[in-house]
Order: structure tokens, then C-alpha cells, then sequence
């Protein structure tokens, strides 16, 4: 989409691509969007199941779920935007960015930091309250902040709860080694190598992302 020329692509929406991805047929001078594209493409290989997602009683879900995940993109992969003429990055959603935090941090309290402390044999639970100070900061931002404000503390905070979750993840696999191994130098090189191969690297990504939204805040 950033290297297409867009004048010789047929009734392209240029607002509407950057949040459901466009699928162009050229030959029939024809666009679909989002869930429809989806269920267009898997239909070529499975007519059967592009019949059934195609239920009307399935749509409100299958599209409340892909605008979930393509609203909150920004923070799922962390990537900086593109400085192409054309960006592919979505619009910022309040309520959906919401849906991601809460979400995530409760996942978080739930499962994964509840099995640091299992693993790790930690005498105090972690997780207690976790997510509710989650929301708690949430609902600051939401009814305190200006909606400027309000997006570029949501944005922070989605790539925050992200690189926790990713923390999380790697403490919960780290755990459940030490306690089913019981064998301290295999935890300590998992981590290490799970450390610097993934969360290093997402940890700079994801300040640089920072960085660029109170960099784009400040010259607004």
C-alpha cells in the first residue's frame, strides 16, 4: 500500500484503508474492506467456512473482533510509522484502546503474573490488585485529560502494557521451567537468551515509539 500508486487504484478510501485493509481486484475495478476482504480471500480456499463467516449472525462479531485488533495494532507490533507518502497506521480509538489495556492487564493478573509467583515460589501475591490499578489510571486519563491528552497517555500506556505482557510471558515460561526442572543454570540461560533476542529489542522499539508520540504531541 505505501509503494502502490493510489490514482491508478479504483475507489480507494484513503482514510478508511489505514483501518480495514482494502483487497483491490484491478480486473473488476472492485474494493473490499476489513472482514469483508478476509472472507473474500479465505473463500478462495475454503467456500464452506467463508459461508458460515459470512452468517449474518456472526458479522457484529467477527467485526467488532477485527476492528479490536486492527484499532490496537500500533501497540500490538510496536512499529514506528512509516515516512513514506502513505502510512498504513490506524486511527487512533479511545474505546478500543481501553478494551486492549483492560484486557491485557487482566490477562496479566489472571494467568501470567499468578504463575511468576507459583513458579518462583514468591511469598506475596504479585497480582493482587494488578489490573484494578490498571483501570483506575485508565479512567484518570479518560475523564481528567484533555483528548489530545487523553491520546498520547493511551498510546504510552497501550506500549507499556504490551512490553509488561511480554515480561510477563517470559517471567510465566521462565517459571514453569524452574518449578517442572527444578534446574536454576537452565532458567538463568533461557532468560538471558529470551532477554536479549526479543525483549531488549521490543524495549527500544517501544521507547522509540514513545518518544515519536510526545515528539508529535509537542508540535501540535
Amino acid at each position: 500500500m505505501q509503494q502502490a500508486n493510489l490514482q491508478q487504484l479504483p475507489g480507494l478510501h484513503r482514510q478508511k484503508m489505514t483501518n480495514e485493509i482494502p483487497l483491490v481486484n484491478i480486473a473488476q475495478q472492485s474494493v473490499r474492506y476489513g472482514t469483508d476482504a478476509i472472507i473474500a480471500i479465505i473463500g478462495k480456499k475454503h467456500p464452506t467456512l467463508a459461508k458460515i463467516a459470512s452468517w449474518r449472525a456472526f458479522q457484529p462479531f467477527i467485526k467488532t473482533l477485527y476492528s479490536f485488533i486492527s484499532y490496537n495494532r500500533k501497540v500490538i507490533t510496536g512499529t514506528l510509522p512509516s515516512c513514506s507518502h502513505m502510512t498504513c497506521a490506524p486511527a487512533f480509538h479511545l474505546r478500543y484502546r481501553i478494551a486492549f489495556v483492560v484486557l491485557m492487564q487482566l490477562l496479566m493478573s489472571s494467568v501470567f503474573i499468578s504463575g511468576i509467583v507459583t513458579g518462583f515460589d514468591i511469598p506475596f501475591a504479585l497480582h493482587a490488585g494488578w489490573w484494578m490499578l490498571a483501570v483506575s489510571a485508565i479512567l484518570s486519563i479518560v475523564f481528567f485529560l484533555s483528548q489530545k491528552l487523553q491520546q498520547l497517555w493511551m498510546e504510552i500506556f497501550g506500549q507499556i502494557t504490551v512490553w509488561l505482557l511480554l515480561t510477563s510471558v517470559g517471567g510465566w515460561l521462565l517459571g514453569n521451567v524452574q518449578q517442572y526442572l527444578q534446574k536454576p543454570w537452565l532458567t538463568a540461560i533461557v532468560g538471558t537468551f529470551y532477554f536479549l533476542q526479543l525483549l531488549w529489542l521490543q524495549s527500544k522499539q517501544r521507547w522509540q515509539y514513545v518518544q515519536l508520540q510526545i515528539s508529535m504531541y509537542k508540535n501540535k
